[in-house]
């Protein structure tokens, strides 16, 4: 308020706002020294959270080299890239193949007859039929509203015919316009059967190939034990097991040198990010604990217990040798990565590494990564979590009380003849559509062309989903009971009175647990998951995995595939953890940890940062009601001075005038 917010010594003479202002730059004396810790508690703060950053960019690099999946990388070099390029899986097995190109798979191409337009000559009514290899006949109607070269195109690729139309302009004078038509499938199995029984205007003749249908041949090795295949497609995916060909020009006289290797080049370059980001770590902490003598000054972090902890334990995991490694190579240094300066920095000699990564890349996986190296041959090691105990070396026992099964559904009909009408299947949301005259065996194939859209194959079996038989049988590709199998088609099965032109699945929604359907005689199977314990521990399985529980002392978070067919020991499985991977676990404790050490650093900054505030607070409200006391007292102070100058000076007029009288 005005009457309160500074008082002027007009009366006192005294310099009251000045006084006011340094008795209470003395009261904020402890709040000056709160400020200053408050910053150095900041600065710690921030440091914690650069170190943190600084961690978790270590714990990312350590985490793809703890990853089976960095050192299992292919590579697959061509001799003659032109002709062809490949790659490789980590399944692909290290070696050299000898190719020759025959010949390139092609579409077939088949052209009409040159017209003059493309939207006002008539091509007449009627159909045009369209036959794919050995799938069904597509029938396409012309009439009077699409009975031009145009309209004939736009129908064609409106029927889903397996085939793609369009208008070329070859140039002539005169009927320049010809409709291409152009398989969709490649190879000799999409030859093209085009007819017709158009009338009342030019008929389309479709004879005149432009491109015939031809399969991709590749001959594997020479001489006379050579292996010649062919494929309807130029990207060949199973004639080397891992390996994707893909064929880009046909030379009979050229062969050319397909090998795959170990992705060497990789590796190095995972190892050399680890190594960067290892002593970019190192500065930062050398940072924190310099000390100037000269100048009394230390890093923000000096002498930091919590600090000191962190670097000490990591450098413990990066050089101690790896336990219960079964191999020469159990430190970095023998992969030439050593700490040769006083600063603790890391450096890599390449020439070292490059050599052990060509010779013994297998030694360096298991020196940096987790690896579980199993007895029995349907037990593979998928991963492990920083909760995982190493094993030692007699190995965690497997042991499986159920294994897992796929869903399935078989129709309750059989299908002995080919379809006598067009009909659509709802396969888990997705509709097939099936075109009359389709086989038992067109039927299944034009199922599995949307195996990645449903996660169904489709195979032909005996009632049960056995052996082979004229039942259509639904599997699902993945195992569990999570993966279930839920069909439908637009056509009756006949029910009690069976049909065998029909798919046999009827019309009556099924399921892989009430699969009896409209005729009553369906079957089916959930699918299940495989159960058991490691190393006597519980686990839980969903489809094929087997996954230790989070509580198990030794096997929590080990997760493993089991592909066996039936319950039983299935031997042991030997994890290790390398220098990579036991880093990794340690700094996800440091980082992820309930109550970790970054955690727990920051957390007790944070909340003397914040007792600081609101010590600072409680002393300011004070200094605010002092001072405006201070103000109330100086200012009564000038009041009470006002009035007795006020009164001496009535005195001394009265006095004056009684001395005047008294003359």
């Amino acid at each position: 308020m005005p009457g309160t917010a500074s008082v002027s010594g007009i009366i006192s003479g005294l310099q009251t706002d000045e006084i006011i202002s340094k008795l209470i730059e003395l009261q904020r004396a402890p709040i000056v020294r709160l400020q200053a810790q408050r910053n150095s508690l900041n600065a710690k703060l921030q440091a914690w959270q650069e170190c943190n950053t600084r961690i978790l960019a270590l714990k990312t690099k350590a985490d793809s080299l703890a990853n089976l999946a960095t050192f299992n990388a292919k590579t697959v070099t061509s001799s003659d890239e032109t002709i062809i390029r490949g790659s490789a899986s980590s399944s692909a097995l290290e070696g050299t193949y000898y190719l020759k190109v025959n010949a390139l798979a092609r579409a077939e191409q088949r052209s009409t007859q040159g017209f003059a337009d493309t939207t006002v000559t008539s091509i007449g009514t009627g159909t045009v039929t369209i036959t794919v290899g050995s799938g069904a006949p597509v029938e396409i109607t012309i009439d009077e509203t699409n009975c031009t070269l145009a309209g004939l195109r736009d129908a064609i690729n409106r029927a889903n015919a397996g085939v793609s139309a369009t208008i070329v302009n070859d140039g002539s004078a005169s009927n320049p316009y010809r409709l291409l038509v152009t398989s969709k499938t490649m190879g000799e199995a999409g030859a093209l059967e085009i007819t017709s029984t158009l009338s009342g205007g030019v008929t389309p003749n479709f004879d005149t190939v432009i491109q015939s249908a031809q399969n991709a041949s590749v001959t594997l090795g020479e001489g006379e034990n050579a292996i010649t295949i062919q494929k309807n497609s130029n990207t060949i995916t199973d004639l080397i097991a891992g390996v994707t060909l893909d064929l880009r020009k046909a030379d009979t006289n050229a062969l050319v040198s397909i090998t795959v290797g170990n992705d060497t080049a990789s590796v190095k370059q995972a190892i050399t990010d680890f190594v960067t980001q290892y002593n970019n770590l190192v500065d930062f902490i050398n940072q924190q604990f310099t000390y100037n003598p000269e100048t009394n000054t230390a890093g923000t972090l000096f002498a930091d217990s919590n600090l000191q902890a962190i670097q000490t334990n990591i450098i413990n995991k990066l050089f101690a040798p790896v336990s219960n490694l079964n191999q020469t190579i159990k430190l970095l240094s023998q992969v030439g990565i050593t700490s040769v300066t006083s600063d603790g920095r890391l450096t890599v000699e390449e020439t070292k590494l490059d050599e052990v990564l060509a010779n013994s890349i297998a030694d360096v996986r298991r020196l940096f990564a987790a690896v579980g190296e199993c007895t029995h041959g349907a037990i593979s090691f998928v991963t492990c979590t920083n909760l995982t105990k190493p094993s030692g070396p007699d190995g965690y026992a497997i042991e499986i009380s159920a294994v897992a099964s796929q869903a399935r559904v078989t129709a309750g009909v059989a299908q002995t003849a080919n379809l006598t009408q067009d009909e659509i299947l709802t396969l888990n949301g997705v509709e097939i559509h099936l075109t009359s005259g389709m086989t038992p065996a067109q039927v299944v194939a034009r199922i599995n062309e949307y195996t990645s859209q449903t996660g169904i194959t489709a195979s032909r079996t005996d009632a049960n989903g056995s052996g082979t038989g004229d039942y259509l049988t639904l599997t699902r590709v993945q195992y569990g009971a999570g993966f279930g199998i839920s069909v439908v088609s637009s056509v009756s099965n006949g029910g009690s009175n069976p049909r065998t032109d029909t798919s046999g699945v009827g019309n009556l929604a099924v399921t892989q647990t009430d699969y009896a359907g409209e005729s009553g005689t369906g079957t089916g199977a959930p699918g299940t998951d495989v159960a058991g314990t490691i190393n006597g521990e519980p686990a839980t399985g969903t489809g094929q995995i087997l996954v230790g529980n989070k509580e198990n002392e030794n096997t929590s978070g080990l997760r493993i595939k089991v592909s066996a067919q039936t319950p039983g020991s299935y031997g042991v499985i030997v994890l290790t953890k390398g220098v990579a991977a036991s880093l990794s676990d340690y700094l996800t404790f440091v980082t992820d940890a309930d109550h970790s050490p970054v955690d727990d650093a920051k957390e007790t900054l944070q909340s003397k940062i914040q007792d600081i505030d609101d010590d600072v607070k409680r002393l300011e409200e004070r200094i605010t009601a002092r001072q405006e006391r201070l103000i109330l007292q100086f200012a009564a102070m000038e009041s009470a001075l006002k009035r007795l100058q006020s009164q001496g000076d009535f005195l001394a007029g009265r006095l004056s005038s009684a001395t005047a009288g008294w003359k």
